[in-house]
């Protein structure tokens, strides 16, 4: 009964509200024996307020639908509950054909729902519900321009058609909504409800009034009074990976192994359900592995699996479909010598073919045939293992087995990269990469590329030129959808345009292929990328390639270097309180499984966050020093070869994250040495809460790494018999030792606290931690400081421009956070390809203290002519100009002769110039 007293007191108190603003909020209300049958015939939906008012996008001209639909929302604190009347007055022109997920319901009538359970519209769920029965779903994040999950969640709908309406009724479990953490979750969602009518002219109309698509979801309207998420929802099954061990006449065989996320649901004992299969584990916080044994799927491709984990109660705590992927193979072939790319490298020894052949059937032998010879291989418990002896190996040697081609291994005399034993290697020395995800030649103002005309004149930067191969943009954007979503080999243009791209990098210097960007964002096939991959390196075999992706595992096949880019993605709400989208602890728990699966033929680095998604979440922000430094130092700790930050130009944006990374690039840059060629030692960690320790050596150096993954101190113990050998270690960049007693180090971190040691001196020259934060805390005074009355307030500004072609650099909500930030040469507005007279509007808070001075910072500022009016409604006058002076480079300060209380500022630029905008500033005197 609390549930439904609670509802029923937060619509009386907030009745105010919903009397006053009824368009813009509807309460959820109490569900009371609601039966999901299409009939909304039960007294709750009676009793429930109703969303109605649908209008048409303004860019099909606007105005309220021709014909009325209403929806009601109840909630009883598991589930929400949607009921939806759509009014049909020609009922026999009513398309209702189409039924399960498998058909497209846009074919038919049908209600789409929307929803953003964090109460910001950066991420949203979708559900296509269409009369005669058809469905689909989808998550988007980033304001729906990626799909970063192949969202199947559990959730029942039921329609009925009458002869006037039609009636739809949908149940919406809170467990599928599983990527919204209860930590994210807000009581007043933004949603929308929109209706596709096919009768007569058709027709789409939404209740959210939106101007050109049923996306713009920071426009949608509010959910009021939604439940919060119970903490033992808080589960994720993440992914399924089918692990083939045979086959037979049914499919193939083998294990499923399920990976599942749990942040604040309870530990303990849980079961897993994959159709007859059940499997009984403990969950630990952070990540699990949970393996399905000797399952059979039916089919090459995809498999869509039911899967269900329940708690000890018996009780439904996360239940989700998943598309496991099954590669059909009889035999593969693995390599230990060579170790990678099946091919002998510069300086290492071709005396040796070494390896196993992994057998899919209960065939007892196989026939390895090396150059022409052949080898009958016994197999036992599915490996034939071989070791040939080379006594001359040409350039090229053909390997069969069974009669079948499978790779051609070559002897090559020299190369740009390759790896070896998990070490990126560039022109025959072990490397560790340090550069940039977005250099300077993108978003940089001209203020910054004057500063710093490259990445390497700010900081120690050793990358070089990579060479994009990414296939939409060799080709056309389209083929992303034709094609690499598919489980099949490329097309023959595809091909072609990569010779083309190959062929025309042969004499470039860059030592990388970048094969593709976040392909779990938008769903494409491991296995058409992994052709992708085995094509290039038969094209050039001498040159690495590298994949940036939130789930290398999937993508393990598909590159020599796994980046992943696990971003915090920071905000901050109301109450000044920070969250993060992901942990760093998940974060580590993600390089750790690289770390333990990608062998000595991969190489992993790291890509952190440096940036804000202010561009499309208003309650973005920069990661902190700490937050950057500890990201960066996560990887390290699991083995990663080089980091490479995105993005250049938006770390230089606020000085918390400008100086983490000079901090950590010079760190890096002095170590580098150490940590190219770095052997993992044998350490015990353990901690009072998730830390990443790291012991390594190389030569007579050894560094002992240990970092905190949290946003609260903690205690570690790091124990090995290293430390019996080494018994004093040097704080790098920070003042004194620390002494190792009885093979062990006690450290107390603060949070997000990073400790590095080493066994001699290495920072002879650098400045210290102290230091570096004496400066930072100097800068952050300067910037907060100046006496901008707009200090902070950017979201309280509107602001309008011209557009630009293709698309605008910095969208409104960056602008916004940018030009009121206090930082003077990071862009804001950056117009390119304008038609006609560039100008900028801005619209001030009603309250804003009469100002004196107006500086305005950006480049060619010249001729800058200034405007005000005092309302909107008012005609722009020239403002009263004092005097106008240029204070440097990328500055113009207008005085006023007198205090201004203005409301809307407009600034004209000189024609056929190509200004940009940093900063403005309103001050008092």
């Amino acid at each position: 009964m609390n549930f439904y007293w609670s509802i029923v007191l937060y619509i009386f108190l907030h009745l105010f509200v919903f009397v006053g603003f009824a368009e813009e909020t509807l309460p959820v209300c109490p569900a009371r024996g609601i039966a999901v049958d299409g009939r909304l015939d039960e007294a709750a939906w009676g009793e429930a307020p109703c969303g109605s008012g649908f209008s048409l996008l303004a860019a099909q001209g606007g105005g309220a639908s021709s014909v009325r639909t209403e929806f009601r929302v109840l909630t009883d604190g598991e589930s929400l509950y949607f009921g939806v009347t759509c009014f049909e007055p020609s009922r026999s022109e009513l398309r209702a054909d189409l039924r399960g997920p498998d058909a497209n319901p846009w074919r038919n009538d049908l209600v789409e729902l929307f929803l953003a359970p964090t109460g910001v519209g950066d991420e949203y769920y979708q559900f296509a519900l269409s009369a005669g029965g058809a469905s689909w779903q989808q998550f988007f994040g980033e304001h729906g321009n990626i799909r970063p999950e192949p969202y199947f969640p559990e959730y029942s709908f039921a329609t009925q058609i009458f002869d006037d309406r039609w009636e739809l009724e949908a149940r919406l479990p809170f467990t599928a909504f599983y990527l919204t953490p209860p930590g994210r979750w807000s009581g007043d969602w933004l949603a929308n409800v929109t209706r596709h009518r096919c009768a007569c002219t058709p027709e789409d109309s939404t209740w959210s009034p939106l101007s050109s698509s049923f996306h713009e979801s920071d426009d949608f309207r509010h959910l009021a009074g939604v439940p919060l998420k119970p903490d033992r929802y808080d589960l994720l099954l993440k992914s399924a990976e089918f692990r083939q061990t045979g086959s037979t006449p049914e499919g193939y065989r083998g294990d499923v192994l399920v990976e599942i996320h749990a942040n604040d649901a309870p530990p303990g004992d849980y079961r897993i359900r994959c159709g007859e299969r059940e499997v009984l584990f403990k969950l630990q916080a952070g990540r699990n592995v949970v393996t399905l044994p000797r399952m059979t799927l039916p089919e090459g491709g995809r498999n869509l699996l039911r899967l269900e984990v329940t708690d000890a109660a018996g009780e439904t705590v996360a239940a989700r479909q998943y598309p496991v992927l099954v590669e059909p193979a009889s035999v593969r072939l693995h390599f230990t010598r060579p170790q990678y790319g099946g091919n002998f490298y510069p300086g290492e020894d071709a005396s040796r073919l070494e390896g196993w052949v992994e057998v899919f059937s209960d065939a007892p032998e196989v026939a390895l045939e090396v150059g022409g010879a052949c080898h009958v291989l016994c197999v036992q418990d599915r490996r034939a293992y071989f070791s040939v002896e080379l006594a001359e190996l040409p350039e090229s040697l053909e390997i069969r087995v069974d009669g079948e081609q499978r790779c051609i291994v070559r002897r090559l005399p020299t190369a740009r990269a390759w790896v070896r034993d998990g070490q990126l290697v560039v022109d025959g020395k072990p490397f560790f990469l340090l550069g940039w995800y977005g250099a300077s030649g993108w978003k940089c103002s001209r203020a910054q590329r004057e500063r710093y005309s490259t990445p390497a004149a700010k900081h120690p930067f050793n990358d070089r030129e990579w060479i994009n191969l990414e296939p939409s943009r060799l080709c056309d954007w389209d083929v992303e959808g034709e094609e690499m979503v598919l489980d099949r080999p490329p097309s023959a243009r595809v091909l072609e345009a990569f010779r083309r791209a190959v062929a025309a990098a042969q004499d470039a210097d860059g030592f990388l292929y970048y094969l593709c960007d976040e392909p779990e964002c938008r769903g494409l096939s491991p296995i058409y990328l992994k052709h992708l991959y085995r094509f290039v390196k038969r094209l050039d075999p001498t040159r690495v390639v590298m994949i940036i992706t939130r789930e290398p595992l999937k993508y393990l096949e598909c590159a020599d270097i796994l980046n992943p880019h696990p971003y915090l993605s920071p905000t901050v709400d109301e109450k000044g309180a920070r969250h993060y989208h992901q942990t760093l602890a998940a974060a580590g728990d993600l390089y750790a499984a690289v770390e333990e699966l990608h062998g000595p033929d991969k190489v992993l680095m790291a890509t952190p966050q440096a940036f804000s998604y202010n561009f499309n979440n208003r309650n973005a922000d920069f990661p902190t020093f700490d937050e950057f430094n500890a990201s960066v130092w996560t990887a390290v700790c699991h083995g990663a070869r080089g980091i490479t930050p995105f993005i250049f130009y938006d770390h230089l944006s606020r000085p918390c994250t400008d100086v983490a990374a000079d901090y950590v690039f010079t760190s890096l840059g002095r170590l580098a040495p150490v940590l190219a060629e770095a052997e993992t030692l044998p350490l015990d960690c353990r901690s009072d809460g998730p830390v990443a320790a790291r012991l390594c050596e190389n030569g007579a150096d050894r560094l002992l790494v240990a970092c905190n993954l949290q946003n609260a101190p903690a205690t570690v113990s790091c124990s090995a018999a290293a430390l019996r050998e080494t018994p004093r270690w040097q704080r790098f960049r920070e003042a004194g030792e620390v002494a190792a007693h009885d093979a062990a180090i006690e450290l107390e971190l603060a949070p997000f606290q990073v400790v590095v040691l080493s066994s001699r001196k290495l920072d002879e020259g650098l400045p210290t931690l102290a230091s570096v934060r004496q400066e930072l805390a100097r800068r952050e005074a300067e910037r907060s400081s100046r006496g901008n009355l707009l200090f902070g307030r950017g979201r309280e500004v509107a602001v309008a421009f011209p557009p630009s072609r293709p698309y605008e650099l910095c969208n409104a909500m960056e602008q916004q956070d940018k030009l009121f930030d206090g930082v003077l040469d990071a862009g804001a507005w950056l117009p390119m390809n304008v038609d006609g007279e560039l100008w900028y509007e801005l619209t001030l808070p009603p309250e804003t203290k009469p100002f004196r001075r107006l500086r305005v910072w950006g480049a060619e500022l010249a001729g800058l002519a200034v405007k005000f009016r005092s309302d909107v409604a008012e005609p722009w006058r020239d403002a009263p100009v004092l005097a106008a002076t240029s204070q440097g480079r990328y500055c113009v300060e207008v005085e006023c002769p007198e205090p201004q209380r203005v409301r809307c500022i407009r600034l004209e630029f000189r024609t056929g110039s190509k200004p940009e905008l940093y900063e403005l500033e309103l001050l008092e005197q």
